[in-house]
C-alpha cells in the first residue's frame, strides 16, 4: 500500500475515525511485566444516605420532651450530649467563630495563572518533565524489546529492520497523548523504568504508576486553589484483567475496576487529590497507609489543612471522631452518618411513624446533629461542624444542613460522569494503562477549568476544548513527520 501523507488536521481526524477499535486492541502477553494474576476484592460498604429507622421495642418514643427552653439528648454511648436549642450555646460566645471564613477564591495559582491556550493549561497538569520521563521509560522498554528481536533475527540469519530501530520522542508522545483524546493508545507506552520495577514492586504494589501519579497530583495542587467546599468520595474505573487489586462494587455501574479515592471541588469539579486503592500494602515505606475511612480522609485533606474549608462526605467516611480531628486542623465537616454510631441519640432514629419532612436537631459547642425523615420509616442523619444553628428552608421545608449537603456532595460523582462522557479510555489488559487513561481524563477536565478561569471571555465547550488540545498536542509531531 502506498504511503499517505496528511498535512491537514481534518484529514488526520478523518483517518483516525475510520480505524476500528480492533486495530488497537492489545493481544496480551503473559510474559509482560504489567500482567499479574487477577484478584477481586468485594466492597460491601453501602454509602446510601437514607437509612431505615430502627425497629426495636426498647427504643424511646421520643415524645416525652420538656416544655423548657432546652433539654438534652443522650447518645447511645451514654456519654455524648446534644442540646436541643443552639441559642443556649450562643449565650457563652463572645466573638464570631473563624471557621469557614475562606479568604482564597477558587482558581488558578502560581505558574498556572494567565495560561491563554489549551496546551499551556494542559502542560500545568501533565508537565513536560512528566512527558520526558515517559519518553525515557518507553525507550528503555523499546530497547529491551529490540535487543531480543535483533537476537532472534540474527539466529535466522536476517538483518534488523530499520523500522524496528526507532525510539520515541517528546513530540511523538505529545502527539500520542493528543490521539488518546481523539481515539486510541500505543502498546509500548511505559510510565516507569521496567528494568528495576521488580525490585520496587517488592515494597510497593503501585510501583508501576507511583511516580507518574504522584507528579500528576502535585501539579494539580500547585496549579489551582479549590473553593470553600470540597468533597471526598470513590471513583470506580472500569477494568477486568490481570491485576491484584480489582475491586467489586455492585452499587457502581461498572461493578468491577480500580478504585480511586478523590478529593474534588464541589462547585468547579476540579480534582485536587487522588489515591489509588491497592488493598493491604507490602512491607515497606507505604505499609503504614491505613485503609480506614478516617485515615483516608486525613491523607487527602493534608494539603488544605488550616484553610477553614468545609469537607462533605457520605456515611462511609463521616464519624464523630473525624469531625473532632478535622476541627483541630482548621476544617469543618458536613456528612451523613450511619445510624449505628454510638454518638447518635435514640430519639433521632426511633421507630415512631413520623411524618415525611419531620426533623430533629441537637447541638454541641462545635457541632450540630440533624435527623430528617425523607420517606416513611426512612431518615437521614447529618453531622455538621459547619452549622451552629439549623434553620428550615422556607421553600423546601428542609433543614439547611440537608440543603447544603445536597448542594456539595456531588463533586466526585460529577467528575466521574464527565470522564465517562469524553474518555480517552480504550480496551486494555494492562491496569497501568487504565490508570493512565483516567489521569488523562482528569487532566483534560482540570486543564479545562484552568483555561476557563484565565479566559473568562471564552465560553468554549469542553468537547471543543479537548479537540483543540488534541490537535495542539500533535502539531509538533506533524511538523517532524512532514520533513520525512
Amino acid at each position: 500500500m502506498a504511503a499517505q501523507r496528511y498535512t491537514a488536521s481534518d484529514d488526520i481526524l478523518q483517518c483516525l475515525q475510520e480505524l476500528s477499535d480492533e486495530d488497537f486492541l492489545e493481544d496480551g502477553n503473559d510474559d509482560d511485566i504489567d500482567y499479574e494474576p487477577e484478584f477481586i476484592e468485594q466492597d460491601d460498604v453501602s454509602s446510601d444516605s437514607e437509612q431505615s429507622l430502627f425497629d426495636e421495642n426498647n427504643l424511646p418514643a421520643g415524645d416525652d420532651v420538656s416544655d423548657d427552653d432546652y433539654f438534652f439528648y443522650v447518645g447511645k454511648d451514654g456519654e455524648t450530649l446534644w442540646i436541643s436549642n443552639s441559642d443556649a450555646l450562643n449565650t457563652t460566645r463572645r466573638r464570631t467563630r473563624a471557621k469557614n471564613i475562606v479568604k482564597i477564591f477558587p482558581g488558578p495559582k502560581g505558574s498556572a495563572k494567565n495560561t491563554l491556550t489549551p496546551l499551556d493549561a494542559f502542560s500545568k497538569i501533565i508537565s513536560p518533565d512528566m512527558v520526558d520521563r515517559i519518553v525515557t521509560y518507553t525507550n528503555i522498554y523499546i530497547m529491551k524489546t529490540l535487543a531480543l528481536n535483533v537476537a532472534l533475527r540474527a539466529e535466522k540469519g536476517e538483518e534488523p529492520r530499520q523500522r524496528d530501530l526507532k525510539s520515541t520522542s517528546r513530540n511523538e508522545i505529545m502527539a500520542l497523548t493528543g490521539v488518546h483524546f481523539l481515539l486510541h493508545q500505543k502498546r509500548s507506552l511505559r510510565l516507569d523504568d521496567v528494568t528495576d520495577r521488580k525490585d520496587r514492586e517488592k515494597i510497593d504494589k503501585l510501583a508501576a504508576v507511583r511516580e507518574f501519579q504522584s507528579d500528576f497530583v502535585k501539579n494539580c495542587q500547585n496549579s489551582y486553589s479549590v473553593g470553600e467546599f470540597v468533597t471526598i468520595d470513590e471513583m470506580l474505573v472500569a477494568f477486568r484483567g490481570r491485576c491484584g487489586f480489582i475491586h467489586y462494587m455492585p452499587q457502581k455501574p461498572a461493578k468491577y475496576g480500580l478504585k480511586y479515592y478523590a478529593l474534588c471541588d464541589s462547585k468547579t469539579f476540579y480534582t485536587y487529590s487522588l489515591e489509588l486503592y491497592c488493598g493491604k500494602q507490602l512491607v515497606g515505606p507505604y505499609d503504614n497507609n491505613s485503609n480506614k475511612p478516617t485515615d483516608i480522609v486525613k491523607r487527602l485533606v493534608e494539603p488544605i489543612k488550616n484553610s477553614n474549608r468545609n469537607l462533605t462526605t457520605d456515611n462511609y467516611y463521616t464519624s464523630y471522631p473525624l469531625a473532632e480531628d478535622l476541627l483541630q486542623v482548621g476544617l469543618t465537616l458536613l456528612g451523613t452518618m450511619k445510624r449505628n454510631k454510638r454518638e447518635i441519640p435514640p430519639e433521632f432514629i426511633s421507630e415512631k411513624n413520623l411524618q415525611v419532612g419531620f426533623s430533629l436537631s441537637g447541638f454541641q459547642n462545635d457541632m450540630s446533629l440533624t435527623s430528617y425523615v425523607t420517606k416513611k420509616k426512612k431518615c437521614v442523619i447529618i453531622l455538621s461542624t459547619m452549622h451552629d444553628t439549623v434553620d428550615i428552608d422556607p421553600d423546601t421545608h428542609k433543614p439547611e444542613t440537608i440543603m447544603d449537603y445536597n448542594s456539595t456532595k456531588g463533586g466526585v460523582d460529577s467528575v466521574d460522569q464527565m470522564c465517562s462522557t469524553y474518555s480517552t479510555s480504550r480496551k486494555t489488559r494492562r491496569w497501568t494503562m487504565t490508570v493512565f487513561f483516567r489521569i488523562l481524563d482528569i487532566a483534560g477536565i482540570n486543564s479545562y477549568k484552568i483555561y476557563l478561569a484565565n479566559n473568562l471571555e471564552n465560553n468554549i465547550r469542553r468537547k471543543e476544548y479537548l479537540k483543540t488540545l488534541a490537535i495542539s498536542l500533535m502539531q509538533e509531531h506533524w511538523r517532524e513527520r512532514a520533513q520525512i
